[in-house]
């Protein structure tokens, strides 16, 4: 079934309308997060593919759990994780903390890794097996961050990566002025 398909038999379900959904939006999101009356109403009634992050909030709209409203719809085979319900969160201190950004099934895992000015991670290091090679990739989406690996230090800047051995000790310290933000992956994922 198509997704704008089910929204307009929810639609016919419930007997909400599209203008109610709009109006519902101001006690629900900040201004710059709403969705035009035209957004909403290319979402059920479009021929073109709705964006996920339209129904997201379209799911919120209507009261409904995102992973029921894609059932049965293209989006079917999609995992998605919003910010404010993700799984898990490692604090490290009152500087430093990570979300869990993957879903539970991938062989993977990929964190978003958040630290102040003056904050730093705890060492880490994956197990040594010599069947399996444990990888990490840092890579930064704003601020900047210096990573330390095995005592060498690297300063990465908004858009940089490193790629590394996780089996090396390794930690992550921010020594600048803004809050860093960095998407970090970890393959294979352990615990």
């Amino acid at each position: 079934m198509k997704t704008n398909e089910k929204l307009r038999h929810i639609l016919d379900v419930t007997g909400i309308s599209v203008r109610n959904l709009h109006t519902k939006q101001k006690d629900l999101f900040p201004p710059k997060e709403r969705l035009s009356y035209n957004a909403l109403t290319r979402a059920f009634y479009g021929d073109s593919r709705i964006r996920f992050s339209t129904l997201v909030k379209i799911s919120q709209l209507i009261e409904m759990p995102i992973l029921e409203l894609i059932e049965d719809t293209e989006f079917d085979d999609i995992f998605f994780l919003r910010r404010n319900k993700r799984f898990d969160s490692f604090m490290y201190n009152d500087k430093a903390y990570a979300d869990i950004v993957t879903g539970p099934n991938c062989s993977f895992m990929s964190l978003e890794l958040h630290i102040q000015p003056g904050g730093k991670t705890r060492t880490e290091r994956s197990p040594t097996d010599k069947k399996k090679k444990y990888e990490k990739c840092v890579y930064i989406i704003s601020g900047r961050l210096r990573v330390t690996i095995d005592n060498h230090e690297h300063n990465l800047t908004q858009r940089d990566s490193i790629t590394f051995s996780s089996s090396q000790p390794h930690f992550f310290e921010n020594t600048f002025s803004q809050r860093c933000i960095a998407l970090i992956t970890l393959s294979p994922k352990h615990f």
